[in-house]
């Protein structure tokens, strides 16, 4: 996966407002100028844009900042936020950033900051477009994942980030008419053979998926409805004997190299499915 920097290059010495280039030349060759309100010699930069929609189209929220008119050293930025009236703040983390150019990477949501266990693997979905988090700069990666947003992550992850499934007819599952938000998604997922739902017509959209569930979901994804695994032995993980009702699906996850379990020699299937593991899950599985 592509990771796309911050590139700032500075000359000249004036501390009030001076003009500033924005620029994303992978996605729309566009250049944006704008106007810096204020910096602080902390690293924090406010930065006026007028035409807040060209700010990292189709890239995640990555810009190209080249800032022309001060001094800036090779500090270590952290992120940048862009809020309704077109400020964009570019914060850095130490008052080293007054000397020169340098590029840095940052982090697309702020609930995961480099160093998080799955910081890789969440960048990757969002890179790609299955996700934009769950609000305003935001991930929650710690949420557990419900069957309904299961199916959106896995469409998007089977046939790109831009997929949008047919219009929803209703008629499915008895508990998903064609008004639910994700009817569309649950439907076609349905449609592929990767669900028959939760039993007596129903889908069960609030659910939260658990770990043995996806293990499903994920091989019936990759390889089809009519997908079969090998025979479970019950000597891969404790918890999960030769004759749990998904362990030759949980071995088979674990023997494509998916997921290695959840800790001591265990898989945990009841357990429910994160967001940052639904993340990992998704990576590894569609080799994102």
């Amino acid at each position: 996966m592509k990771y796309l920097p911050l590139l700032l290059s500075f000359c000249v010495s004036s501390v009030s407002a001076f003009p500033v280039t924005v620029t994303d030349p992978d996605v729309r060759s566009h250049t944006i100028t704008a106007d810096v309100l204020s910096f602080s010699n902390t690293g924090e930069a406010t930065f006026s844009v007028p035409d807040t929609s060209m700010l990292g189209a189709g890239s995640g929220n990555t810009l190209f900042l080249n800032v022309s008119t001060f001094q800036v050293a090779a500090c270590q930025y952290e992120r940048i936020k862009i809020n309704a009236a077109g400020e964009v703040t570019v914060i850095g983390a130490n008052s080293d950033c007054l000397a020169g150019p340098d590029e840095y990477d940052w982090p697309l949501f702020d609930d995961v900051r480099p160093g998080h266990w799955a910081y890789t693997e969440i960048a990757s979905i969002s890179d790609v477009g299955i996700t934009s988090g769950c609000g305003l700069s935001i991930y929650c990666p710690d949420d557990t994942v419900t069957r309904s947003q299961m199916a959106v992550f896995l469409l998007r992850a089977m046939y790109g980030g831009d997929h949008a499934p047919p219009t929803a007819s209703g008629t499915i599952f008895s508990d998903i008419p064609s008004t639910y938000w994700a009817a569309a998604w649950i439907e076609e997922l349905a449609a592929s053979g990767v669900t028959g739902g939760c039993g007596g017509g129903n889908y069960c959209p609030d659910d939260t998926v658990t770990r043995s569930q996806m293990a499903i979901f994920l091989l019936r994804a990759l390889h089809g409805a009519d997908y079969t695994p090998t025979a479970a032995s019950g000597t891969v993980f404790t918890d999960v004997p030769a004759n749990y009702w998904a362990a030759a699906w949980i071995e088979e996850l674990a023997a494509s190299g998916v997921t290695g379990g959840c800790g001591g020699g265990n898989y945990c299937p009841e357990e429910p499915v994160t967001r940052a593991q639904m993340a990992v899950f998704l990576t590894r599985n569609f080799n994102l």
